[in-house]
């Protein structure tokens, strides 16, 4: 960690204003004394960790309303017209949660409610970083960051076609490893038994001390089964940065029209990445995908070798038995291919983070829409503003579909304009009404500007390296820009504007016909 000169409020709109750099995992351990964030900081190979403490929090409109439960610490007025115009700081985590549980049950309103008389965010890591500032990777490149990939092979047993790890017969017959330096390493029941592979697996990820471990349905497959097959043999699946073991709440995960529910695994000081999820988030805007898997994604994206090993799955044991040698050169492809499908997609997500006050495998998890909410309700707690209330949901004209003709036609041209409504909105200065700071459209011109020099420095890199990095930046800021429309049509965020959505899109129309006119009125 190194002092840096404090951002002005502009550029700390965006980056929080924090001076921590290397910061590369975050967590709130239960039962500190206080509240407390334990940091991991990453200085080449070094990891060290270091305590914070902080102050929650939760926004209230009238202090009253706290009266029989816990007694915060101080309540502070805050400034605007906002009806959440106070501020209720705690001494501890517990005492915030059971406070906003006494306004759910005094209220009969829930935080998410839109007519609630009260805030709160309830992830204590993202109030620390709110709080604070800080945000993950700052001062880091992509490179910098330590990734570890993980792969599974399971022989199935005779009259099954998908393997159950609570079925004995159902072993891990081998682990591929590799990780962002270069290293690798096939753990294989060819010289150790099932024991044995769990052990070196998880002394592997604890030596080489990954900040994110990668994988392919890692979340529904690989460390599940892992855990099951460890807790089978008595062996702790101690992967965490303090010893512990991976804990597993439900999750959701949302792209687009697709929804999936999953469990979640928390690993201690590490995010876990899982790049079926990250395909479908690119897939949302790409549509170019056949499908999810992993063979597909890498045909795709051509990380595909020439010769590459092919197993159908459910044959896996019976070629163990046969030709071991032939599984563990899959496994190795499968490995391969899971870092440069993580190479391709995650970088985005790194650069993301440099910005959200989010830990970073909720990064990567995440909507955008959560992300906006995140970067306004960061700049209205820095300078203690007022919150308002989210509008009420109501239905809009969107955007312009018209059919002239059917069947087919030649030759067909393609005629676009770029970031159509952030283009809109900042022009047209079209913004929430409840933002009385400004926050959203200033965010916007700001993502807007660092993504034209992230453009220009993309152009102008000497390296590939250099090329992917600022590629990196530029596309996760398209991808913010480009969701500030659909933020402000989201029931759930807090500083929504369906009339200003439907201005957005009236315009467009507007937009849209003059350009078909002018095409018309050109023999097209």
């Amino acid at each position: 960690m190194r002092d840096r000169t404090p951002a002005d409020e502009g550029e700390a709109l965006l980056d929080g204003g924090g001076t921590i750099e290397g910061l590369v995992g975050i967590e709130c351990p239960a039962g500190a004394a206080g509240a407390e964030a334990e940091l991991f900081l990453r200085d080449g190979e070094r990891v060290r960790s270091l305590r914070r403490s902080f102050e929650p929090w939760l926004w209230v409109e009238d202090a009253s309303a706290l009266e029989g439960g816990p007694a915060p610490d101080a309540v502070e007025a805050l400034d605007g017209d906002g009806p959440l115009r106070r501020r209720a700081r705690f001494g501890d985590w517990p005492a915030c949660q059971r406070a906003a549980a006494h306004l759910r049950r005094k209220t009969g309103r829930s935080a998410g409610d839109r007519e609630a008389p009260y805030a709160v965010v309830n992830d204590p890591v993202q109030q620390f970083l709110m709080q604070t500032g800080e945000t993950c990777f700052k001062g880091m490149r992509f490179e910098d960051v330590r990734r570890l990939q993980l792969d599974i092979e399971v022989a199935t047993g005779e009259g099954y076609d998908f393997p159950s790890a609570a079925r004995a017969s159902d072993r891990i017959v081998a682990v591929g490893l590799s990780d962002s330096t270069g290293w690798s390493e096939v753990v294989a029941v060819t010289d150790r038994d099932e024991r044995g592979v769990l052990e070196r697996t998880v002394a592997a990820i604890r030596e080489r001390d990954p900040d994110a471990i990668e994988g392919h349905n890692l979340f529904a497959f690989d460390l599940p089964y892992l855990a099951a097959r460890c807790r089978r043999h008595g062996i702790a699946f101690a992967i965490g940065r303090d010893g512990s073991e991976p804990r597993t709440v439900q999750g959701r995960f949302t792209a687009g029209e697709r929804s999936l529910g999953y469990p979640k695994a928390l690993v201690y000081g590490r995010a876990v990445v899982d790049t079926y999820f990250l395909l479908q988030a690119y897939d949302l805007g790409a549509r170019a995908l056949e499908g999810y898997g992993l063979k597909e994604a890498a045909r795709h994206f051509g990380l595909a070798r020439e010769g590459r090993t092919y197993i159908e799955g459910a044959r896996i044991g019976e070629v163990f038995r046969k030709d071991p040698d032939r599984v563990l050169r899959y496994l190795r492809d499968d490995v391969a291919e899971t870092r440069g499908l993580a190479d391709i997609l995650l970088p985005v997500y790194v650069a993301q983070a440099r910005m959200i006050p989010f830990a970073f495998q909720d990064v990567c998890l995440r909507g955008q829409a959560s992300k906006i909410d995140a970067l306004l309700l960061r700049a209205y707690l820095r300078e203690g503003r007022a919150l308002p209330r989210p509008d009420a949901a109501r239905p809009f004209q969107g955007g312009a579909t018209e059919i002239f003709e059917t069947g087919v036609i030649r030759p067909v041209h393609h005629c676009d304009v770029r970031s159509l409504y952030p283009s809109i909105m900042l022009q047209r200065r079209i913004g929430p009404r409840s933002d009385t700071r400004g926050a959203f459209l200033e965010t916007l011109a700001r993502l807007r500007d660092l993504r034209l020099a992230a453009k220009r420095r993309m152009q102008d890199a000497r390296t590939a390296v250099e090329r992917r990095n600022e590629a990196a930046v530029q596309g996760t800021l398209k991808i913010l820009i480009n969701s500030y429309y659909g933020y402000l049509g989201f029931e759930q965020a807090r500083f929504n504007d369906f009339d200003a959505a439907e201005a957005v899109t009236a315009a467009g129309r507007e937009i849209l016909h003059g350009m078909i006119e002018a095409i018309r009125g050109r023999g097209g």
